[in-house]
């Protein structure tokens, strides 16, 4: 039996739905149970865990704002965790806390893409005080040219994490809301690329972006704007629609080299394995700026996303088992389930990068009872003919297309 602890908001656990990935898992021949955890019971009495799945940013920021509850809860996750050293964490808390604040992400994105060619972070500065004066002083000595986007410096745990605002002009300084990050905005064409991370696959989603402003623009009045809306797939925003001169180029596409190369850096150092990287590609120079990562993302566009999830639990399970202290029989992942799922996990992850499973909707129980209850050997056969099916996806829309793995 292998089981896996889950804490996500009510709103995450809609998207991703964890007693679908278990009943996947079952599909393979492995008998599973995810169990939602609960932040006010200790983690003892809620274990044995084989997997802890979490989006733990929101209680990190709690605890790091002085939250008694937030931190007395991570601090008991941490100390399940040392433990339990074979239980697999994803994503790491270590890793995730350096995503919760974007001034730390930024600087690490700048030491980390330092050697990489056409890859950087815009120039940013973080802002502490509502004073002009002094905050066109770190602009100037950062590099901060005008426009900028203005960002709230956390990028998790709090509804502001994605207000933010365009500003112009000196006298636009007004109008910064510290603590905030101050970025130089980067023309690309309106259109922003979102990877999806899963383990050591990539998936890009392009969506809608804000639309090429440039000094030119120096007597603007300050647009204040949120990034979910500017960036949702239908978004029909003024911010997303270029001006006539602009439709007339066609803007620069990603480099599939360059994405590899940057996700596997990016995700080396953050020692992370589900994140988003949000980049833009600059209309003149073609160099890919990231401007943005998100711990454990929405994986919304991408296909199959709980099919994809299982798989890449039951693979590091498998990968880990020998390298890692064995569970005993009542922590779940045991010797003769490792020896008894062996082939079907070969099946199922030697694949290559274009190859995807399939998740089936349940429309009753008796439904999805019946189809746990198929062999194994059908089960084979789903995965292949999905594989052959979904090799290469593309969007329809310019705002959905999608490539797994590389950008085409």
């Amino acid at each position: 039996m292998i089981r896996i602890g889950y804490w996500m908001s009510e709103k995450k656990r809609k998207k991703i739905d964890l007693q679908q990935v278990a009943d996947l898992c079952r599909l393979q021949g492995i008998e599973t149970e995810a169990v939602l955890i609960s932040l006010e019971q200790d983690l003892e009495e809620q274990g044995p865990f084989d997997v802890i799945l979490h989006k733990a940013t929101d209680i990190l920021v709690l605890a790091e704002d002085g939250d008694e509850d937030a931190a007395t809860s991570m601090k008991g996750w941490q100390s399940y965790i040392s433990r339990h050293p074979s239980v697999l964490v994803l994503d790491p808390l270590d890793s995730i806390a350096q995503l919760i604040a974007r001034p730390s992400t930024y600087g690490v994105l700048k030491q980390t893409l330092a050697s990489l060619q056409d890859v950087e972070t815009p120039n940013f500065v973080e802002l502490t005080k509502a004073d002009i004066d002094v905050n066109l002083t770190l602009l100037k000595d950062a590099g901060v040219r005008f426009p900028f986007v203005c960002k709230p410096s956390r990028a998790h745990g709090s509804k502001i994490s994605h207000k933010m605002s365009i500003i112009f002009n000196e006298s636009g300084l007004k109008d910064v809301k510290p603590p905030c990050v101050a970025q130089t905005f980067i023309k690309h064409n309106a259109v922003l690329h979102k990877i999806f991370i899963l383990g050591d696959k990539h998936f890009i989603v392009q969506r809608p972006s804000l639309k090429n402003f440039s000094e030119k623009d120096s007597t603007l009045e300050t647009i204040f704007f949120n990034s979910h809306d500017v960036s949702k797939p239908d978004s029909a925003s003024f911010l997303n629609q270029l001006d006539d001169s602009d439709c007339r180029s066609s803007g620069k596409e990603p480099c599939e080299t360059t994405i590899n190369k940057l996700v596997e850096r990016v995700c080396s150092q953050l020692n992370s394995s589900l994140i988003g990287i949000d980049i833009i590609v600059e209309n003149e120079t073609g160099v890919h700026y990231i401007i943005d990562v998100n711990a454990f993302p929405s994986y919304e566009g991408v296909p199959n996303i709980l099919q994809l999830l299982s798989d890449y639990i039951l693979q590091q399970l498998f990968k880990t088992s020998n390298g890692r202290p064995q569970h005993s029989q009542e922590n779940g992942f045991t010797k003769k389930l490792i020896t008894n799922a062996k082939d079907v996990i070969k099946n199922s992850l030697s694949m290559d990068s274009k190859k995807q499973g399939m998740v089936n909707g349940y429309s009753t129980t008796e439904t999805r009872n019946q189809e746990l209850a198929t062999s194994l050997s059908k089960n084979q056969v789903r995965n292949e003919t999905n594989a052959r099916n979904h090799s290469t996806v593309k969007g329809e829309s310019r705002n959905q297309k999608l490539v797994n793995g590389v950008y085409l």
